[in-house]
């Protein structure tokens, strides 16, 4: 059987325009079916995104509980220690003559901090010969005190000289 050019390229166009017209109904229908599968597909993910959220608010409360556990566990423990020291002074010293004393110096100046600590490393003024000022100054805080402030000052300026070299790095 012999076929002319002018038929094959005719049989050519009308399968294209056939396979085409059915290709784009097939896949309408295609798109039609799997609209509902879409839907339930993002259904799921909502839900999944909805059970992280829970599970991370879930997570984060327990931290929470955890670290207000752990505070009061060491509130607990200062607690009980405070106690211990208190018996152990009480059963030393009797039950009249404990003294639980807390220093608040803010108030105080330099002289009256080393004169406390005198006191307390080498025992009240009354009991030497000396007055405060002059055991203050064989005591030497006035050294003590340029060499914090001498340790200080290269600290500072350690830090300053890291933070800048910090800032070339980058």
């Amino acid at each position: 059987m012999k076929i002319s050019k002018k038929y094959l390229k005719r049989l050519v166009r009308e399968e294209h325009r056939r396979l085409f017209e059915d290709d784009i109904s097939t896949e309408l229908d295609h798109l039609r079916s799997n609209i509902d599968d879409d839907k339930a597909h993002i259904d799921a993910l909502e839900d999944d995104i909805k059970d992280d959220r829970e599970e991370m608010e879930r997570a984060h409360e327990e931290e929470l509980r955890h670290e207000r556990e752990k505070h009061e566990s060491r509130r607990r423990t200062k607690s009980r220690l405070r106690n211990i020291v208190r018996r152990t002074l009480t059963e030393e010293h009797g039950d009249g003559d404990i003294h639980l004393h807390v220093h608040h110096h803010s108030d105080q100046g330099d002289d009256d901090r080393e004169d406390e600590h005198l006191a307390a490393e080498y025992g009240a003024e009354a009991d030497h010969e000396q007055d405060y000022q002059d055991r203050r100054d064989d005591a030497g805080f006035e050294v003590r005190q340029e060499s914090r402030r001498r340790l200080a000052l290269k600290r500072q300026l350690r830090k300053k000289i890291r933070e800048t070299l910090r800032r070339r790095i980058r």
